[in-house]
C-alpha cells in the first residue's frame, strides 16, 4: 500500500483477523443487524510511548485475497477499539452512490498499554482480511520538502509552448492566484504532471485534504493526481513572491511570449514588461492621464442631443 503519508515499518502486523462470512449478509444489512466479531492485540510499554510521542501510529486495513492489496472496507457498520468507535458506516442507496474512498484507519489515539480489544459489527457475505500495522508518520512540511521542482525558465518554456500547441490562438491566457479549493491566496504553486492546464493550486491545502481522504484528484481537472506526479512551478512561484502580503491582485494574464501583468477584481491592471519585474502603470492611471480624443464630427452634420418627436 503505497501512501507518501507514513513509512510502513518493516515488523510483523500487530494483528491479522479473518473477518468471516455473515450468514444472510444482504438481510441483515437492510434489518441492521450485524455480526458481532472481537479481536485482541498486546502493545508494549516501548511501541505505547512511541505512539503518545507521534514517532508510531498504528493504521487498520482490510483486504480481499482477489483484490491484491488494494485497501478496501467491506460491509463493516462499525469498528471500536476498547470500546471506542473509530469507523462508522450507515449503509443506504445514497451512501453507496457517494461511497468515500477507502482508506486505512488510525486507532493510535484509542490505543494503551497492554491489552487492546478490536470489536466489528460485520455483515459482509464475503470472507475478508483485517490487520494492523506499525507506520512511521510523514508530516506534511516534510512532504511540501520533497516534492519535485521546476525551476522558472524551464516552466516558462513549457508555458509558451503550450500557445504554440493550442489549436486556437489566444491573445493571453487568465490564471487565478487563489487556490480553487479554499480560495486564498496560493503559497506553494503545484500541478500535476499529466494535468494539461497553466492554474495552479496550493500545495499544503491539496496534501492537508488528502491527509483526510486520499481521493488525490486535481482540484481544476479532476484527474488522478497523487503525490508523486506533483510539480512545484518555478514561474508562478516567482510571480507570487514579488506581490506585498497586502496585495490585492488575484488574477495574472500570461501573454505568448511569457511577459505578464497582473489583475485585481476592480479590473486594475499591473503591467509587467520584462519577464520578472513589475512595472506600477495601472490601466486606470492611463486612462486620466491620457483620455480618449473626442469623436470627428463632419460640419454638415446635425447633432439630435434628445430622443423627443419635438
Amino acid at each position: 500500500y503505497d501512501d507518501p503519508f507514513f513509512i510502513i515499518s518493516d515488523r510483523n502486523p500487530v494483528f491479522v483477523f479473518q473477518l468471516g462470512m455473515h450468514p444472510n449478509a444482504q438481510m441483515n444489512i437492510r434489518l441492521n443487524s450485524v455480526l458481532l466479531q472481537s479481536t485482541s492485540f498486546n502493545l508494549a510499554l516501548t511501541d505505547f510511548k512511541k505512539i503518545e510521542s507521534g514517532e508510531l501510529k498504528i493504521i487498520v486495513r482490510c483486504i480481499h485475497p482477489e483484490r491484491g492489496a488494494q485497501q478496501f472496507w467491506p460491509e463493516i457498520k462499525y469498528m471500536m477499539v476498547n470500546n471506542q468507535k473509530v469507523l462508522v458506516r450507515n449503509y443506504s442507496e445514497d451512501w453507496e452512490k457517494n461511497r468515500p474512498k477507502d482508506v486505512p484507519v488510525d486507532i493510535s489515539k484509542h490505543c494503551r498499554q497492554g491489552t487492546n480489544k478490536i470489536a466489528m459489527g460485520n455483515a459482509t457475505s464475503n470472507t475478508y482480511c483485517l490487520f494492523a500495522q506499525f507506520v512511521e508518520p510523514i508530516t506534511v512540511a516534510k512532504l511540501i520538502e520533497d516534492v519535485e521542482f521546476i525551476d522558472d525558465e524551464t516552466s516558462l518554456k513549457n508555458i509558451v509552448d503550450s500557445f504554440n500547441n493550442d489549436e486556437i490562438q489566444e491573445v493571453y491566457k487568465k490564471v487565478s492566484l487563489n487556490d480553487p479549493l479554499i480560495l486564498c491566496r496560493i503559497e506553494v504553486p503545484v500541478r500535476g504532471k499529466n494535468c494539461n492546464h497553466m492554474q495552479c493550486f496550493d500545495l499544503e491545502s491539496y496534501l492537508e485534504l488528502n491527509q483526510r481522504n486520499r481521493r488525490w484528484n486535481c482540484p481544476v481537472c479532476h484527474k488522478t493526481t497523487t503525490y508523486k506526479n506533483l510539480v512545484k512551478d518555478g514561474f508562478f512561484e516567482k510571480i507570487l513572491k514579488s506581490l506585498d502580503e497586502e496585495a490585492e491582485e488575484e488574477c495574472v494574464h500570461i501573454n505568448p511570449d511569457g511577459t505578464w501583468r497582473l489583475e485585481t477584481l476592480s479590473s486594475n491592471i499591473v503591467d509587467n514588461s520584462s519577464r520578472y519585474e513589475i512595472v506600477a502603470t495601472r490601466i486606470v492611471e492611463e486612462a486620466a492621464n491620457n483620455p480618449p480624443p473626442p469623436p470627428d464630427i463632419d460640419e454638415g452634420c446635425i447633432i439630435i442631443l434628445s430622443d423627443s418627436d419635438d
